[in-house]
């Protein structure tokens, strides 16, 4: 790995190799990457959705977005996890969730949870 972090390689390089030569990086000739990553990422730049970000994602890109939404009035709750929710028996809708002795009422919900406490939740209902 000569000229890039170990990270780089990590989260950009190695998924980008396992996608495009159906093989882990380490099974795969120096030739055939480097082909495809001329290809990908060097000749067909201004066709890709592909950026890599000078920063940390975190401070250039999240932060500021978050900011910008609770600008507008969205309020974001972190560190609860949702174990039931109230569904309005005329709209059909989430109208509140519930965090153990907490609940949350509000127009819209996102819920950014795992598989497992969203399994919990639906058990629960």
């Amino acid at each position: 790995m000569f000229g890039c972090s170990q990270r780089l390689y990590k989260d950009i390089f190695e998924p980008a190799i396992q996608a495009a030569l159906f093989a882990p990086g380490e099974q795969c000739s120096a030739a055939a990457t480097l082909g495809m990553l001329y290809y990908y990422m060097l000749s067909h730049q201004e066709n890709s959705d592909f950026v890599l970000c000078r920063g940390e994602v975190e401070d250039v890109i999240f932060s500021p977005w978050l900011k910008s939404l609770e600008l507008k009035g969205i309020k974001f709750i972190a560190n609860r996890v949702p174990t039931n929710l109230t569904i309005n028996n005329d709209t059909k809708c989430v109208s509140e969730v519930v965090c153990g002795e907490e609940v949350y009422d509000a127009d819209a919900f996102v819920l950014a949870t795992g598989l497992s406490p969203l399994q919990s939740i639906i058990q629960n209902r």
